[in-house]
C-alpha cells in the first residue's frame, strides 16, 4: 500500500494549467468575437451614411425600380432596362450592381468618400450597400442604423461574458495557489522538503 501513495497524490492533484488553457482559449475567442462585432458595426452604419452622402442618386435608383414595379414590369425586365442606362452613361443605372427580384431586393455600389477610414472599404473605392426596393432612403438608411445597434448590443454582452470568464480564470488561479500552498504546509510536515506532489495525499 505505501508504494500506491505516489500514484494515489499525484492523481489527486487538479490539472489547474488544463483549467487555466481552457479559461484563456475561452477569452481569445470572445476577444475576437468583439473585434468581429465592432467591425460588422461600424461597416453597417458606414453603408448607412453612405445612402445619406449620395442620397439623390440612391432615392433616383428606388424611384425609378419603384415606378416599374408600379407599372406591374417584370423585375428582369428592370435589370434589363438598368444595365441599358448604364452603358448610356446614367449614374443612377451605372450604381446598380445587381437585382433581385426574389427578394425584392437592389444592391447599389457607393463611392466610400472618407477615404476609406473603415476596414470594409478596402482603401476607399467602394462599399456595396443591398436596398430594400419598397422602401425609401431614410428607410434603407434607418434599417442599417437599426443592424448596428443590434451588433453593438451583442458586443455589449460578449464585453459582459469576457468579464464573468476573467473572473472564472482568476479563481481557478487562485484555487491552484491554495493547492500549492496547502502541498507546502504539508510537506513542511513530513520534515522531508521534498516535491509534495509525491508524498501522500494530504
Amino acid at each position: 500500500e505505501e508504494g500506491e501513495a505516489p500514484a494515489d497524490a499525484s492523481a489527486s492533484r487538479p490539472d489547474f494549467e488544463e483549467e487555466i488553457a481552457k479559461q484563456e482559449r475561452i477569452i481569445e475567442q470572445q476577444k475576437g468575437a468583439i473585434e468581429g462585432f465592432e467591425e460588422q458595426a461600424q461597416a453597417e452604419r458606414e453603408r448607412a451614411e453612405l445612402l445619406y452622402a449620395h442620397y439623390d442618386l440612391v432615392d433616383e435608383v428606388l424611384s425609378t425600380v419603384q415606378e416599374a414595379r408600379e407599372n406591374e414590369v417584370p423585375w428582369d425586365e428592370i435589370a434589363e432596362t438598368l444595365d441599358a442606362g448604364a452603358e448610356r452613361g446614367i449614374p443612377a443605372a451605372e450604381a446598380v450592381v445587381d437585382v433581385d427580384g426574389g427578394e425584392g431586393t437592389v444592391t447599389v455600389e457607393l463611392d466610400d468618400e472618407n477615404g476609406g477610414d473603415g476596414e470594409d472599404s478596402g482603401g476607399g473605392d467602394t462599399i456595396r450597400v443591398e436596398l430594400d426596393a419598397s422602401e425609401g432612403v431614410e428607410v434603407n438608411a434607418d434599417r442599417l442604423y437599426r443592424e448596428a445597434k443590434r451588433v453593438e448590443e451583442k458586443k455589449a454582452g460578449a464585453q459582459e461574458a469576457i468579464e464573468s470568464t476573467r473572473e472564472e480564470l482568476e479563481a481557478v488561479k487562485e484555487r491552484k495557489r491554495e493547492w500549492e500552498e496547502q502541498q507546502a504546509a504539508d510537506d513542511g510536515g513530513d520534515g522531508d522538503g521534498g516535491n509534495g506532489e509525491d508524498e501522500q495525499d494530504d
